[in-house]
C-alpha cells in the first residue's frame, strides 16, 4: 500500500478538528483537550485503517497538523510492509 497524499491526512484532521483555516505548522496543543485528541486518534485510525498505540501518542507526533499527518503516512507504510 502506497501513503496517501498528504494533502488528504491533513484535509481529514482539519475536518475532524472543524477549522478549515488552521495552518499546517500551528500548535495544536492548547486547541485539543485529551477527549478531542483521543476521539482524533480514534478518526485517524479508522480513515486510514492502521493502528497507533498509547505509547504513539506523543506531542513530537500529534503537535501541529504537519506532524500528524507524517506520523500517519509512516503508520501507513508500516502497515503496508507487514
Amino acid at each position: 500500500m502506497v501513503a496517501p497524499d498528504s494533502s488528504r491526512i491533513k484535509a481529514v484532521i482539519k475536518e475532524f478538528l472543524a477549522d478549515p483555516n488552521l495552518t499546517d505548522e500551528q500548535d495544536l496543543n492548547h486547541m485539543v483537550d485529551s477527549l478531542d485528541l483521543l476521539d482524533l486518534v480514534l478518526s485517524v485510525e479508522l480513515e486510514f485503517s492502521i493502528s497507533i498505540f498509547s505509547e504513539e501518542i506523543t506531542l513530537k507526533n500529534f503537535q501541529t497538523i504537519n506532524s500528524i499527518a507524517s506520523f500517519v503516512s509512516s503508520k501507513i507504510l508500516e502497515a503496508s510492509v507487514v
